[in-house]
């Protein structure tokens, strides 16, 4: 029991009778506050013998035991008699002081520094300190009195408009956050931590707290295993846990269920925050990653020999994988990788997702950098948003895509892969926002028949590659901006080896593309053409509302541009079609209309079928060896129409300008 020395003779007190003679057998009556009822005092600060009551004074006037120990929370009336019953005096609410500073007994120490509260607002089975009495009856919900200073634990939300501050134990406080440094971490950077550590993980038990690394200190470690709703917080980034080449050799910190190797299981709300995890080269693996609910940010994550973060749903040993999904793990501004900064190897891979039940993961704000392999790999891309972050110096890999898979802002300076997508879904969007400096690889997989790209920055060389030779699958550029002169192109699966006789498909609806001096080649389909484009460039081709930019030719090539579009189910307008080409030289002088060209596609009332019509040609005839001419062939409900012609150009690359078709209706 809670108990408090008491305010009123509590220790080697002496009792006296009004005329100052020793009070010889008096007796000491003790109630509770403003009341009849008999409260007990106790003989020490154990609590656990309680004094008489009445207490019998010696024959020196004292308590016999020397000292009145008082119900912690409790106020307390005194009634002093005589040995034969004539009254002293009566002293009433008298409250229990706070708790003796006892070695080793923070639970006995109140800690009043919690919210003002009032009545009305109590919360059930809350301990409270009366600070305001004003109209509310504290004894109704708890309380030993209405008085100021006295404890009580709420029974009921009250009225009134007294008000009670939040009261709890010192030990409570303190069981928030526990420092390494109280369980003999030394933080030298030499000294074996590892103990300590996990001493200080472990006290926290199955309700968990914050573990805290003060700043400036390196903590040595062979392996630390992460319980369930405990959070690793350094004070700031030079906080560092560094491996020692002891212990497992597998992993540096693992969430427990991993580090245990604990079957059917995972991690909930494990955390780490600023701190710096150091694998050393000593480990296969900074972080192993088994966990549901938890959070990594403000960290530095380094110096796996193969992984730097694993994300995995076996144990160490490969215990078996638990039955749900490992949900909503975030990481956010961390620097996973860059071990070479600290002339350490790089490993296979910065950050590695081994397993489909790793799903609804959030990444937003990370740096990730440096690996022999890829930067990032994600066996399961289900849920995962992938915003504003940096990868360097590596590919990033998503399997398993589109379900809930959202990637944009980010910045790539290597390839981005699209590696297979989830049975049951179609098509899956990359971007928009995202700047790419080496390939986006469209692999598709064996499900799925669409990539859309839309509204990213291919910078440099940087392509769109259609990598999976399949009619069934189209690879789709939607407002994207292209440097290259070859933006886009057919690729078998390696992403590598070029395909110009793909049967995929490309399609590009208004993308800009900022190099606008390469020839006009190859086929443009407007849903889905087996038939690829050399290039594209800086005006434009226009198909259902959108402009797609084409260059003119620098020399003298052949030209072959179509477009195959649905054609009019019912009566009604005509499908209008305008094309038009024009150059200029050297970016100078007035532009001039090489070709323009413009018909529409009209329903047969007595046949049912379309025709396309010429309404209008103008051309250059010096510019043409071979004047440009419309075709159309109709196929089941759609028109393809076909501009050919042979470009006369000079041989240099002089030409600005471009081509345009434009499908309107």
């Amino acid at each position: 029991m809670a108990v408090t020395l008491s305010l009123f003779a509590g220790a080697g007190a002496q009792f006296f009778d009004n005329n100052g003679i020793i009070l010889s057998g008096g007796l000491v009556y003790t109630y509770s506050a403003g009341t009849t009822t008999p409260l007990a005092a106790y003989t020490s600060n154990t609590g656990n013998t309680a004094l008489a009551n009445p207490i019998v004074l010696d024959s020196a006037g004292r308590v016999p035991t020397g000292e009145i120990w008082l119900t912690y929370g409790q106020a307390y009336k005194f009634v002093v008699k005589t040995s034969t019953g004539t009254l002293i005096g009566t002293y009433d609410n008298i409250p229990s002081a706070a708790l003796p500073p006892l070695v080793n007994d923070a639970s006995s120490i109140a800690y009043e520094q919690g919210a003002s509260v009032t009545a009305g607002n109590f919360i059930i089975g809350q301990t409270y300190l009366i600070t305001f009495v004003g109209s509310t009856n504290f004894q109704s919900i708890g309380a030993s009195a209405n008085t100021v200073g006295i404890y009580f634990t709420a029974t009921g939300v009250g009225s009134g408009t007294g008000t009670a501050q939040v009261s709890r134990s010192v030990q409570a406080k303190l069981q928030e956050m526990v420092s390494v440094k109280d369980f003999g971490a030394k933080g030298d950077g030499v000294s074996d931590d590892t103990i300590a550590i996990q001493n200080a993980i472990n006290s926290l038990g199955s309700t968990g707290g914050i573990v805290f690394f003060p700043n400036g200190a390196t903590y040595r470690a062979s392996n630390i295993a992460l319980t369930p709703y405990v959070t690793l917080k350094g004070d700031g980034v030079a906080a560092t846990i560094k491996a020692l080449n002891s212990g497992n050799a597998d992993y540096l910190i693992g969430t427990a269920s991993y580090a245990n190797n604990v079957a059917n299981t995972a991690d909930a709300y494990c955390q780490i925050e600023n701190l710096v995890i150091n694998a050393n080269n000593y480990k296969d693996k900074a972080v192993a990653w088994r966990g549901y609910y938890g959070k990594v940010n403000n960290s530095k994550i380094f110096g796996g020999n193969i992984y730097d973060v694993y994300i995995t749903e076996l144990g160490v040993s490969g215990a078996a994988a638990p039955s749900g999904s490992m949900v909503n793990n975030r990481w956010f501004e961390n620097w996973i990788g860059g071990s070479d900064d600290y002339g350490l190897t790089a490993p296979q891979y910065n950050f590695y997702v081994q397993t489909l039940k790793a799903t609804d993961q959030i990444m937003v704000g990370n740096y990730i950098s440096t690996s022999s392999v890829q930067a990032a790999y994600f066996g399961a891309s289900a849920g995962l948003i992938f915003q504003s972050n940096h990868i360097y110096g590596g590919a990033v890999q998503f399997d398993k895509v589109p379900l809930g898979f959202t990637c944009g802002n980010n910045y790539f300076e290597g390839d981005v892969i699209i590696n297979s997508m989830n049975a049951g879904y179609d098509a899956t969007t990359f971007g928009p926002g995202n700047s790419i400096l080496g390939n986006l690889l469209a692999k598709f997989g064996a499900t799925g028949t669409t990539i859309i790209s839309t509204g990213n920055h291919y910078q440099g060389t940087a392509q769109a590659r259609q990598c999976y030779v399949d009619s069934t699958k189209t690879l789709v550029s939607l407002s994207d901006v292209f440097d290259s002169a070859t933006p886009m192109g057919f690729y078998q699966n390696d992403g590598t080896t070029a395909a110009p006789s793909s049967t995929g498909n490309i399609q590009v609806y208004n993308s800009y593309l900022a190099y606008y001096l390469r020839n006009w080649t190859g086929t443009f389909s407007g849903n889905g053409s087996s038939s690829p484009l050399s290039f594209y460039s800086k005006d434009q081709l226009y198909i259902n509302g959108v402009w797609l930019y084409l260059g003119a030719p620098a020399t003298t090539s052949a030209i072959s541009i179509s477009v195959t579009c649905p054609i009019p189910q019912s009566d009604g307008p005509p499908l209008n079609i305008e094309f038009n080409a024009n150059a200029k030289i050297n970016y100078s002088g007035a532009v001039g209309v090489a070709y323009f060209g413009s018909g529409t596609v009209t329903k047969r009332a007595s046949t049912g079928t379309y025709y396309f019509s010429v309404n209008n040609i103008v051309y250059t005839a010096g510019q043409w060896t071979t004047p440009p001419t419309f075709a159309t062939v109709e196929s089941g409900n759609n028109l393809t129409i076909t501009v050919t012609g042979t470009w006369n150009g000079d041989g240099a690359n002089n030409y600005a300008g471009g081509a345009q078709l434009k499908i309107t209706g």
